[in-house]
């Protein structure tokens, strides 16, 4: 897997923080970085934060899933242009495409900005 940069790492870790408070997932995700690594298990845990934070439906795409922010052929009913457009956001902010909360870091790195 490509190297991960110090924000990646820092939301992987935020998203692995918060998905262990989800109903029957600190087991799950304790067995999977035994099993599957950290790394993976971390991605695993930004799918869950995302889809749950952002109110998506089974099989639709966070950013997380990405590639890169022209990561958009395929169906649009996936929502994989919205995603696409989000992480465009993310990057552009400063943020990871592995924000647990999209929205809400967006949200606090424009207030961030602003009162610069």
């Amino acid at each position: 897997m490509a190297e991960l940069s110090k924000t990646d790492c820092d939301a992987l870790k935020r998203c692995i923080e918060m998905a262990r408070t989800y109903p029957n997932r600190s087991e799950q995700i304790d067995w999977k970085i035994e099993y599957d690594g950290w790394q993976a298990t971390a991605r695993f845990c930004a799918y869950l934060c995302q889809s749950r934070n952002l109110r998506l439906e089974i099989q639709e795409f966070p950013p997380c899933w990405l590639l890169d922010a022209d990561d958009v052929e395929g169906p649009a009913f996936k929502r994989k242009p919205q995603a696409a457009k989000l992480l465009r956001r993310l990057l552009a902010a400063g943020l990871s495409q592995y924000e647990p909360d999209p929205i809400r870091a967006l949200a606090a790195a424009e207030k961030l900005q602003a009162a610069e």
